[in-house]
Order: structure tokens, then C-alpha cells, then sequence
């Protein structure tokens, strides 16, 4: 009886200690922060930015969410199933006028969103 639960437990360890085949593992998005694909700058307030690109993403039926900030907020559509790259409008509040910056690697697809917006 000892023998087996030895060797149940080997099996355990050689299993964990194997390396994970290529079409399960997990790959993080990689992220470059060098620079925007493109930046604007509105007079709108972060509330009404936010209200207008939710809803055109809505008419569009395009997956998005929004983390406000102090000074603004972040869109986003990462983790949304059926997307093929993640796309981040930065809204940054600068007094009167808020900065908006479009990055990373699906950001020329909400480009006409964000224009229709500022």
C-alpha cells in the first residue's frame, strides 16, 4: 500500500513539473507605453466624453468598460471575448481641457469613436 501512494505521489510531482504545452498557456498583452498612436485635446468635461464614446460603442455594439480617475479615466476593451487587440482611451483632465490619448495595439479602431467625441 505504501508503494502505490509513493508512486501516486511521484506522478503528482512529475505532472506539476512538467512544462505547460503552448496552446494552454497564458501570455499577458504586451503593453507599449513609448508613445500613443494618437492624442487629442477637448474642451468637453471627462463626464460627457465618457457618456458620448460609451454610447457610440454601444450603437456599434463593441465591447468597453471605463475606470474613472481622480483626474479622468481609462476605456478599455481587454478581457472582452472576440477581441483580437485591446484598445486604451486615456482621458487626463488639464484645467479646462482634458487630454485624450488612444493606445495600444487596436487603437485605430476606436479612432473614429474618440473623434466623434472630443
Amino acid at each position: 500500500m505504501e508503494h502505490i501512494g509513493i508512486g501516486i505521489l511521484l506522478s503528482v510531482m512529475v505532472s506539476a513539473a512538467a512544462p505547460i504545452a503552448a496552446e494552454h498557456s497564458v501570455s499577458k498583452p504586451a503593453l507599449d507605453s513609448s508613445a500613443p498612436a494618437a492624442a487629442f485635446t477637448t474642451v468637453r468635461s471627462t463626464e460627457q466624453f465618457a457618456s458620448c464614446f460609451g454610447n457610440t460603442q454601444d450603437r456599434v455594439r463593441q465591447a468597453w468598460w471605463f475606470v474613472p480617475k481622480e483626474d479622468g479615466g481609462t476605456f478599455s476593451n481587454l478581457g472582452a471575448k472576440n477581441v483580437a487587440a485591446a484598445y486604451y482611451v486615456v482621458v487626463s483632465d488639464e484645467g479646462a481641457r482634458r487630454q485624450v490619448r488612444l493606445e495600444g495595439e487596436g487603437a485605430n479602431a476606436v479612432n473614429r469613436a474618440v473623434l466623434q467625441c472630443i
